[in-house]
């Protein structure tokens, strides 16, 4: 590893070319996305506008909903909905908003990960051959076109993994600077936690009881500020998406926890070639062998702590909270990972004493190699269906905003996918994922949820129409709907479905409804296929 002189100012060609070569690539990108989506800025999941549309009702509104006078709890990040809510009270209603702050983040990731590169002595050709592999294989490309979080939390968990690995190694106790970015890392995504905690238990053993309560008091704050915030609102403590959507721990018995824990592995095992899980399987052992590697420079090590804490969160972000739905859901543990085990950590340092150097040797290579592939065609991946996600949510999504807002602003509607009908058509959305709707969430929770639950929601909100995945609810369904039409888009890479049905909920808004999709069927994309039933 090529070592430029530790007293020289580290050049900046490396980090100016590394952000050009990503701004570029996002702007190639858009370039493409939008030859597909009429020219205009289409996010690749339709969660983007999820937060959208909470921020607009927070900023004019006042309400933390999907629709003015109401509350829903329908985000897991409740930073980014400030953030969004700030910059439209500031610049307006701008849809670019949510994509430049991620611009804006991946950017300060890599000039995050260049200055600590170059502050350990790091070559300019290898400092620019490690930020774009971070920014290939995080992969910070999809990040950005999600128009979500997910790059804020990369950037503030390598800012925190790199601020507590100091304080650890130093034996001091969490100052301030540490303590608010505990905080802004897990109110920007709760699996921040899965840092937080193993971090704790080590500053307890470092430095006291105090230190440590200190370290995870700072990281529940979010937590049961938000949690204080959502019942006196009526809702839960925790945000829908993480109950509904998240891997509980069940403690009846030793047997109910095995299963808890062994499950949601076993589901990654069964599947380990996908694009979503194989790099996850393989960081976990290669990081747990970079910190054996390591043991001659002590416990206390930043480097080898950095590692220490990593461990333990890819183990609970693979048994709680999953992996996949576009790359977002481990990219931050990618990240660090990337960093730690490529740009941290000086090749040297890798030698086990108790073993043979030909295994060990071998062994690192395999491991290693194994990584560097499962990144490589994730991140390859990942550019490929950047473009064909954007047109996927165009084609469906946009497309549904578009007709309920000319024909149901306002009203209720029943759907499944809440955000760009929310956030674009104006509706007062009846979320049978719940994430928009506290009675559906609640009904889920209890396994209540059925057809005549259904319909009576439905009649009590007034709803005349639904646009869902009829797949999802089969034997759900009331059998008073009337199914009167759908659309299907072609090459589906993100949406859970590639069609989507329209119900008549009453018999005399059949006629209408069939009437409205015939007359927008032409305007659809191209590709899109519209089909009225009985035709």
């Amino acid at each position: 590893m090529s070592r430029a002189g530790t007293n020289a100012r580290p050049a900046l060609w490396p980090l100016l070319a590394g952000l050009a070569l990503l701004w570029l690539l996002l702007a190639t990108l858009f370039a493409i996305s939008a030859g597909a989506t009429g020219g205009h800025l289409v996010y690749a999941v339709d969660d983007a506008y999820i937060h959208l549309s909470l921020a607009k009702n927070l900023a004019v509104h006042g309400d933390w909903g999907l629709a003015p006078g109401r509350f829903d709890s329908a985000s897991s990040s409740p930073l980014w909905v400030l953030l969004l809510a700030g910059g439209r009270l500031l610049a307006g209603d701008r849809i670019w908003l949510p994509f430049l702050l991620n611009v804006l983040a991946a950017s300060l990731l890599l000039v995050l990960a260049d200055r600590r590169l170059a502050a350990g002595g790091a070559g300019g050709s290898l400092r620019l051959l490690l930020l774009l592999l971070i920014a290939f294989t995080v992969p910070l490309p999809a990040l950005v076109f999600s128009g979500m979080e997910h790059t804020l939390h990369a950037l503030l968990a390598l800012l925190w993994l790199l601020a507590a690995t100091e304080v650890l190694a130093q034996a001091r106790a969490p100052g301030a600077r540490l303590l608010a970015l505990t905080a802004l890392l897990v109110a920007t995504r709760y699996e921040g936690l899965f840092l937080v905690l193993p971090a704790a238990i080590l500053m307890f053993r470092r430095r006291g009881l105090s230190a440590g309560l200190r370290l995870l008091s700072a990281g529940l704050l979010p937590v049961f500020a938000y949690a204080a915030f959502s019942t006196a609102q009526g809702g839960a403590w925790l945000p829908a998406s993480i109950l509904l959507k998240g891997k509980g721990l069940a403690l009846d018995s030793p047997l109910d926890w095995w299963h808890s824990v062994w499950w949601p592995l076993r589901a990654h095992l069964r599947s380990p070639l996908s694009p979503f899980v194989l790099h996850m399987l393989l960081l976990v052992p290669a990081t747990l062998l970079a910190w054996l590697a390591r043991r001659r420079a002590g416990f206390w090590e930043s480097g080898r702590l950095g590692l220490a804490l990593l461990i333990p969160a890819l183990v609970l972000q693979l048994v709680f909270a999953g992996t996949g739905w576009f790359f977002r859901y481990e990219a931050w543990l990618v990240a660090l990972g990337v960093f730690l085990l490529f740009g941290e950590l000086p090749a040297p340092s890798w030698r086990f004493r108790a073993w043979n150097p030909s295994l060990e040797r071998v062994l690192l290579a395999m491991i290693l190699t194994g990584l560097l592939l499962a990144l490589g065609a994730r991140g390859w991946v990942a550019l490929r269906r950047v473009p064909t996600a954007s047109r996927n949510i165009h084609g469906q999504q946009e497309q549904m905003a578009l007709f309920l807002r000319e024909h149901y602003a306002g009203k209720a509607v029943v759907a499944n996918d809440v955000g760009l009908i929310t956030y674009l058509g104006g509706v007062r959305c009846v979320d049978l994922m719940g994430l928009g709707d506290r009675e559906v969430a609640r009904a889920r929770r209890k396994g209540r949820l059925d057809a005549a639950f259904i319909a009576g929601l439905a009649e009590r909100r007034g709803a005349r129409v639904a646009v869902i995945y009829e797949e999802h609810f089969e034997g759900l369904l009331p059998a008073g709907w009337q199914k009167v039409g759908e659309w299907t888009i072609p090459d589906n890479v993100v949406c859970a479905r590639d069609r989507v049905a329209f119900f008549a909920l009453r018999p005399e808004e059949a006629p209408t409804l069939r009437a409205r999709l015939a007359a927008f069927a032409p305007r659809l994309p191209n590709g899109v296929r519209s089909r009225l039933a009985g035709d």
